[in-house]
């Protein structure tokens, strides 16, 4: 997927899933931000960092849908 969408010359890709050690390396090499585990407020930024403005106040944010925590991790 990774070099599908860099030779589409697609800059970002976002997944909800993660990604190899071999899809970082070439999305590092060619710039592409590469974005994984992505889930409600939460993500991982494994490639193109400098591309991420974090502007928002996370308190502004509502919290995430219920369906998207893990069991055992409501805080009721």
């Amino acid at each position: 997927m990774v070099i599908k969408t860099a030779l589409m010359g697609i800059p970002t890709l976002i997944s909800r899933s993660g990604f190899t050690a071999w899809g970082v390396d070439i999305a590092q090499q060619v710039g592409l931000t590469l974005i994984g585990q992505m889930r409600g407020k939460k993500f991982t930024c494994l490639s193109g960092q400098h591309r991420l403005v974090f502007d928002q106040d996370l308190s502004q944010i509502p919290d995430d849908n219920k369906k998207m925590q893990r069991k055992g991790a409501r805080n009721d």
